[in-house]
């Protein structure tokens, strides 16, 4: 059941993703809203399936996983409620003619929030690897590696070669050079959808994997009984 939640997950999360860019890119408000909303189940999905994977077969790492993750949707909606807050509050002060006093401390405090999210989203980025990965290996599942395989290649390319070809990109437009500025910028988009690419296969990749593991083999050794010698005949 729990590697069910986590596979449904995975496809859901990235069905909404997949709706919610068609949405954008047909400027459908409702497509994107739905779209998130898929997302936002499925990223939830993954994290409940990895904290019963994780009590269920007594990893500690893919428990952890979850955990984190839930604390980041959580930072994020706080932060998002107080954002609203703030700024309702503002509006209604400003109407009253009343200054805008405390948004400022206001807005820091919801920073700060979005900013811890963002440090424990990068570090649920790596665990989430490790989670696939030790899957993988838990129940011998090649479609479980060859999704965490993907994900170390797409963690690779958003670290170094996106930004890498990035700044090379604005240096070269800045030196006045087109050619090399369309060549860099041609390459950098190339990257950047192939780093697309490889997130939704890999993600693709998890859901199916997770939906077709099959549970882990314990070896039984068989039970032997002690042979006890007859008495010796008598003399």
């Amino acid at each position: 059941m729990s590697k069910t939640v986590t596979g449904i997950g995975y496809l859901l999360m990235i069905l909404g993703l997949l709706v919610a860019v068609g949405g954008a890119y047909a400027a459908s408000v409702y497509a994107i809203l739905g779209g998130a909303g898929l997302a936002i189940i499925g990223y939830l999905l993954i994290n409940i399936g990895f904290i019963i994977m994780g009590r269920k077969y007594h990893k500690g790492a893919w428990t952890a996983t979850g955990v984190i993750g839930i604390i980041v949707f959580l930072l994020l909606v706080a932060a998002l409620a107080v954002i609203a807050g703030a700024v309702a509050s503002a509006l209604s002060n400003m109407e009253m003619g009343e200054g805008m006093g405390g948004l400022e401390s206001v807005m820091a405090g919801a920073a700060g929030m979005i900013g811890i999210a963002g440090i424990l989203s990068f570090v649920w980025i790596i665990m989430e690897i490790i989670v696939l990965w030790s899957a993988a290996g838990y129940f011998g599942s090649g479609v479980l590696k060859g999704a965490a395989i993907l994900k170390i290649i797409v963690l690779i390319l958003s670290l170094v070669a996106v930004p890498v070809l990035a700044v090379s990109t604005g240096l070269s437009f800045m030196s006045g050079s087109p050619e090399a500025t369309m060549a860099l910028g041609a390459t950098a988009i190339a990257v950047v959808g192939l780093d697309i690419l490889l997130l939704i296969v890999s993600l693709i990749l998890a859901g199916i994997g997770f939906l077709t593991a099959k549970e882990p083999t314990t070896y039984t050794a068989p039970a032997y009984t002690a042979q006890v010698a007859p008495p010796p005949p008598p003399a």
